[in-house]
């Protein structure tokens, strides 16, 4: 699975998968959180967001297989919303920008003119 994934992800399971290869005191949750939160030290990211798609990775084993997918998919649906929101403001400052260049453009014409 992790061939397919592009970076900085790869790297993150491979990690994962060496580690739990090797005797550990950690949790397999906390280890998958501590790498995952190491891979996206990178990226552009919020914390609001990075909190967000680290939210479903459960602390501890308590829950039952039906428990942790109705987590995963809150999760997801979090993700979603927080992904059409970044679309819509992103549009918003793209018509913006826009404006704001043929503004810009004019001004500078009649400035020279």
């Amino acid at each position: 699975m992790q061939t397919q994934l592009p970076e900085p992800f790869k790297s993150c399971f491979e990690k994962l998968c060496l580690k739990l290869k090797e005797e550990q005191s950690e949790p397999c949750a906390a280890l998958f959180r501590r790498l995952l939160n190491e891979a996206m030290e990178g990226m552009p990211l919020q914390r609001a967001d990075k909190e967000a798609f680290l939210q479903f990775i459960p602390e501890t084993g308590y829950m039952d297989g039906r428990m942790q997918l109705l987590s995963i998919l809150r999760s997801r649906d979090l993700l979603e919303d927080t992904i059409e929101r970044l679309e819509r403001e992103n549009a918003e400052k793209c018509r913006l920008a826009l404006g704001l260049g043929a503004m810009s453009g004019m001004l500078l014409v009649l400035i020279l003119w």
